[in-house]
């Protein structure tokens, strides 16, 4: 367990080794036995045995398992299972009556036991640091969202900021890329990390970029679209979601398929949603700010006459007008636009 060999990041060396004696057993030894004993696969199942074993103890005993070397490792294993069931002809039986699944010999449908999980099932326990790496990836990748200025992350070919999509695709890759190493526990984790990192996206990037505008802001246009792109981000956050939990749900084994939940993130993009709104309705109202200061210059008491139309009217109906219509180009769906539109009349009649 000491040597060079045995070690995690060489472990592909070990299939290597095993292949050739395989090789030489079948060019020089297989005439000499029954084929019947399948002598190929007894000395795969032993060798499946023993490095199942020394891999437990080397990475029990090991202080420090980087995520690049567990993950190498674990790949080169269930790429190695893959080709033992394929050389020994091992097949999942179809069967409707059973969920349960059965493996056979493909060429006389006796039962056989997969090689499948053989090996990898002595990394289970070490999924964790695979976690754990992910989420310090993501949570980096939040960090520079949040550092990067509005400009950046806008991407004009888009209805939606750059860096959600970037995050989600990163997600997908990371699920894809978990589901081919495990299907249990530790992709319930995963999907625990997705949340927890939307949670962050949309308090620490969303809101954390929503501009404040004033009556003395000379790009209040600009910042009525931004906040519209971020409601538009948020939203298509929320119905990635749905996409991402069912996806989890459909590869995610059967006993933890109730544990799977995207319920907190949801609610973070929804109040994401929601105060991006108020953002909007606050931009508005700055906005009209110089036409209710007009209002309030008016000398009423003096007043002699009444023209056809007040200057004040004329500021708050310009303001409105552009505003209004800034929003509806940029939102890319209905239903917040109207969202805004029913908050801003209500606050615009108090």
């Amino acid at each position: 367990l000491n040597d060079d060999v045995s070690q995690l990041e060489n472990i592909s060396r070990r299939y290597a080794w095993l292949r050739r004696i395989l090789r030489n057993y079948s060019d020089d030894h297989a005439a000499v036995f029954p084929e019947h004993w399948r002598v190929g696969e007894a000395l795969s199942r032993r060798f499946s045995e023993t490095t199942r074993d020394q891999l437990g103890e080397i990475m029990a005993t090991r202080g420090n398992i980087s995520v690049e070397h567990l993950m190498s490792a674990l790949s080169d294993t269930l790429a190695f299972e893959a080709q033992c069931n394929k050389k020994f002809a091992i097949v999942v039986k179809p069967t409707d009556e059973s969920s349960q699944t059965v493996y056979v010999y493909e060429d006389g449908g006796e039962e056989a036991v997969t090689f499948t999980g053989a090996i990898s099932c002595a990394f289970e326990p070490y999924m964790s640091i695979f976690i754990r790496g992910e989420h310090v990836k993501f949570d980096e990748m939040i960090r520079k969202f949040q550092r990067e200025p509005l400009s950046i992350d806008n991407d004009p070919s888009l209805s939606v900021l750059a860096s959600s999509t970037d995050l989600l695709y990163q997600f997908r890759e990371s699920l894809r890329q978990c589901a081919s190493l495990s299907t249990g526990q530790p992709m319930v984790d995963l999907s625990q990390v997705f949340s927890q990192c939307l949670c962050s996206y949309a308090r620490d990037v969303l809101v954390h970029k929503l501009p404040r505008i004033t009556s003395s802001s000379t790009t209040a246009l600009d910042d009525l679209k931004n906040i519209s792109l971020i409601v538009n981000t948020a939203d298509y956050c929320a119905s990635v979601v749905g996409q991402l939990e069912q996806k989890v749900v459909e590869k995610v084994g059967g006993e933890y398929k109730g544990k799977v939940s995207f319920t907190a993130c949801r609610e973070a993009l929804l109040t994401s949603i929601n105060t991006s709104i108020r953002a909007l309705v606050a931009g508005v109202e700055a906005m009209c700010e110089p036409a209710f200061a007009a209002l309030t210059q008016v000398p009423w008491q003096s007043l002699q006459m009444v023209g056809d139309q007040s200057g004040y009217v004329l500021l708050i109906s310009s303001a409105m007008e552009a505003s209004t219509e800034t929003i509806r180009r940029s939102m890319s769906g209905s239903r917040y636009f109207r969202s805004y539109c029913d908050k801003f009349a209500a606050r615009f009649s108090e």
